[in-house]
């Protein structure tokens, strides 16, 4: 059996932060019993990362969200490559590392690889008014879970969001 297959893709003529056309691809990660969720964008350089999670309904609930209110949904750029990529295979040979930012610079999220493991685990860092936090160390899904709900209670705390 493929280590990463397809579950589903779905096209959309609008979408996403942009509402440019593009598909939802969802795809299991059999090595690490997870599952990926990724906005393929026509244009690759709009593409998306939508995060790691660890059954198949609540990735359909984050897709849902995506779809419905992509301005709230947490999402890492994905590399025009990798992006390509998806586009083309059911069983890519790996699928992209949860790493980036979501945000920016003065009010945002930071994935990073943990420089202390020499394992999958990722730093999780937010940063707000020039100071960072680090929120922990995780797998991709569990930090996947963690941007999510402190990025909700940020949103609901936020007079200006």
């Amino acid at each position: 059996m493929d280590k990463h297959h397809c579950i589903f893709r779905k096209s959309y003529s609008a979408a996403g932060i942009r509402q440019t056309p593009g598909e939802l691809a969802a795809f299991s990660d059999q090595e690490r019993q997870n599952f990926a969720l990724f906005w393929l964008a026509d244009q690759a350089e709009d593409s998306l990362m939508l995060g790691y999670f660890t059954s198949e309904a609540i990735l359909e609930e984050h897709a849902k969200r995506f779809i419905l209110k992509p301005l709230t949904t947490p999402a890492i750029a994905l590399g025009q490559a990798e992006a390509q990529q998806l586009r083309r295979l059911d069983t890519p040979p790996v699928l992209p590392p949860l790493h980036g930012v979501f945000g920016t610079a003065f009010s945002g999220y930071l994935l990073k690889p943990d420089s202390e493991e020499a394992s999958d685990k990722l730093m999780l860092f937010y940063t707000a008014d020039y100071r960072s936090e680090l929120l922990g160390v995780f797998d991709a899904a569990e930090a996947t879970q963690v941007l999510t709900e402190h990025y909700d209670r940020r949103r609901q705390q936020c007079m200006l969001c």
